[in-house]
């Protein structure tokens, strides 16, 4: 009897879902550059507040973030694994930000543009 594992539930597999995954960190970007985010459900506008400390204000479409918010960006998780991208926005991966005590993990990011200029779009529907 032999029992099949899928590449991504292991530590090699994930390792290298995070090496070829493409996206942009914003901790490389100049305070108060804007960043739109379309996920699958959603969209986000993001403003980058402090890069070093990824700390940015969001609002959203969705039933997340409302309002615009004061957050912790945390990175890109696939899957909603407890591994992370820190600080990475990543296509086809999920956001994951820290607001009010919550984690909040958007559903996957399929474009992204900065400063009103598309720059990543998912080649996955």
């Amino acid at each position: 009897m032999s029992i099949e594992i899928l590449k991504l539930a292991t530590l090699n597999g994930f390792i290298e879902e995070f090496d070829k995954a493409t996206g942009i960190d914003i901790r490389k970007f100049p305070e108060g550059t804007k960043v739109k985010v379309t996920t699958l459900y959603s969209t986000y506008d993001l403003k980058i507040v402090n890069p070093p400390e990824s700390i940015i204000v969001i609002s959203g479409s969705g039933k997340f973030f409302p309002h615009i918010t004061r957050a912790y960006f945390s990175g890109s998780t696939l899957a909603g694994a407890s591994l992370l991208k820190q600080g990475w926005i990543t296509l086809d991966w999920g956001m994951e930000i820290y607001y009010d005590g919550e984690r909040i993990i958007t559903s996957t990011v399929k474009a992204i543009f900065i400063n009103n200029v598309p720059i990543l779009k998912s080649s996955i529907n």
